[in-house]
């Protein structure tokens, strides 16, 4: 049997890093059945890195209303892993 990592980044826009590794591995599946397919999620520290981090580690997802350069309000979120009491914050999701 064999082991295959599909590990893609978003393709921004258009599919987030879960949508792009799932549909790999659907096209993996049909010519090599006999595989072993796991996806990881990944970013490169720009759009989809919180969503990268929430899939792959144990983090409890926190939604609130921030506001942008503009003071305008954004809703966001930011992750908290309880386990090493640590916060994972993007000023991305506020400030564009």
């Amino acid at each position: 049997m064999t082991n295959i990592l599909v590990a893609c980044d978003s393709f921004k826009g258009s599919l987030s890093s879960k949508q792009a590794n799932n549909a790999i591995k659907e096209g993996l599946q049909v010519s090599l059945k006999d595989s072993n397919i796991k996806c990881v999620s990944m970013a490169d520290g720009g759009e989809g890195t919180l969503d990268a981090f929430f899939e792959n580690l144990e983090c409890t997802k926190i939604e609130y209303v921030g506001n942008n350069h503009y003071n305008l309000p954004v809703k966001t979120y930011y992750l908290y892993n309880e386990k090493e009491k640590t916060v994972y914050i993007d000023i991305a999701g506020v400030s564009g």
